[in-house]
């Protein structure tokens, strides 16, 4: 993105009504390469907004924003071991307000007979009744996979700050995957989203379940077989 913009010095130092500059917005998404890209760049990265940040603060938070997205994620990624000791898909999700955890939960529709029973429906839900408001403006929602429309649709109620997950999820996932609900310029409200945080052991736990299910519907049938 940052590379892109660089391209077309003329509007990326424009302050918006917000007080950020394009240039700001892409270093706070860009991550860690973004530092170098912004210090390899003739762009005006000195300019500030009104809190006096400039691009490359915003690059900068975006690093250390990544080292404490996989720390949290790690912790989702707990509550999702504890789902798949229950025999549940394993995804885990946790919220975090002012660096501080509020909530967690992990998948229970099996358990609970009940199919709005995600981890993040859940996680919202404690975080609402922790904070004792059913907004939640200042909170990021951790989720070990991308979440499906339902659990996008409870992150816009609930005007979650941010959401961060795991695996992508090609079959159902409403952020990036089958469906961008999050881009949609129609919603009152809306939420950044970063995908792709430690996807791999998010990926690992969902292999491991549905490796135990079909183990376990193999020996059913087998069982189920009459002897000749």
């Amino acid at each position: 993105i940052i590379q892109l913009l660089l391209k077309k010095s003329a509007s990326i130092n424009a302050l918006s009504p917000n007080g950020t500059t394009p240039l700001m917005m892409a270093a706070g998404y860009g991550g860690p390469d973004s530092v170098a890209l912004l210090l390899q760049a003739k762009a005006d990265t000195n300019l500030k907004n009104e809190a006096g940040l400039t691009a490359l603060d915003f690059a900068r938070r975006a690093n250390n924003d990544k080292d404490t997205d996989e720390g949290w994620m790690r912790v989702a990624l707990q509550q999702a071991k504890l789902g798949l000791e229950q025999a549940e898909v394993p995804v885990g999700a946790v919220v975090v307000y002012e660096n501080r955890l509020i909530a967690s939960a992990y998948n229970s529709p099996i358990t609970n007979h009940d199919p709005c029973a995600h981890a993040e429906i859940s996680a919202l839900r404690a975080a609402a009744n922790a904070l004792g408001n059913y907004r939640l403006p200042h909170c990021t929602l951790y989720v070990t996979l991308e979440p499906c429309v339902m659990c996008v649709g409870a992150v816009v109620q609930a005007r979650i700050q941010r959401l961060v997950f795991g695996a992508y999820e090609p079959k159902t996932g409403a952020v990036n995957s089958l469906f961008t609900l999050l881009d949609n310029p129609l919603f009152n409200h809306h939420t950044r989203a970063v995908g792709g945080v430690l996807q791999e052991e998010s990926k690992a736990l969902l292999q491991q379940f549905f490796k135990q299910q079909r183990s376990k519907h193999k020996t059913v049938k087998k069982n189920q077989t009459p002897s000749t």
